[in-house]
């Protein structure tokens, strides 16, 4: 009784490993630095519900698949189960970090708890329309008409990621509206950051309008 009780702390029903496994997110990094900036967040569990869906997906199997299809029923069906899905999806990204960097520069400038939860709401609501994982299939023409388009609709952010090969052409993009300050001109700064990732290289750039913030 005592675990269920628990259990209900959790955005869905886990089995007992899965809750073992949420529990033991209290501790992850990315988990504690969201916690820190809002703690107070209405959906902060969902984050390591997300984390969980990531266990699952980095350690592909039709079982854990299938984990993850029950996970993101249950969210669904849950009120707001679209802003749900959005936030756990958001943590199995690469985006995450790139957003936690922008949420700690906001905190670091004065904000509130309560404004940054409202510029986190929108983060939310927009990161999926605002963010490109660049491809190695992709070419420079992609990635610079992705920017111009984002630019060109006003967004208050957008993201690009590049793995391994495609970490080249996110470099070249960047370099590109260095240059021509056409991101620049319209009020957008460009933070370009390299990583590794196990052996392999990872480049994301974060581009901001200035007035947004």
């Amino acid at each position: 009784m005592q675990d269920k009780a628990r259990d209900k702390i959790f955005a869905f029903v886990p089995n007992k490993a899965e809750a073992e496994l949420l529990r033991s997110y209290g501790t992850d990094p990315s988990f504690k630095n969201i916690t820190s900036l809002v703690p107070n967040y209405r959906y902060i569990d969902i984050i390591r519900t997300g984390l969980l869906i990531k266990h699952y997906h980095e350690n592909d199997s039709p079982e854990n698949r299938a984990h993850v299809n029950k996970i993101k029923k249950s969210l669904i069906r849950r009120p707001n189960g679209r802003t749900l899905l959005k936030i756990s999806n958001l943590a199995t990204t690469p985006f995450f970090s790139i957003i936690l960097e922008l949420m700690n520069d906001l905190k670091r400038q004065g904000y509130s708890e309560s404004v940054l939860e409202e510029n986190f709401d929108m983060i939310v609501d927009r990161w999926e329309e605002s963010s490109m994982m660049v491809k190695s299939t992709d070419s420079l023409d992609d990635v610079l008409w992705f920017c111009e388009h984002q630019v060109l609709s006003s967004k208050d952010f957008f993201i690009l990621c590049g793995m391994r090969s495609a970490s080249e052409l996110v470099e070249k993009a960047y370099a590109h509206f260095e240059e021509d300050r056409f991101l620049a001109d319209r009020g957008y700064l460009g933070q370009l950051t390299k990583s590794r990732v196990g052996n392999h290289p990872r480049t994301e750039v974060l581009y901001v309008r200035s007035e947004s913030w």
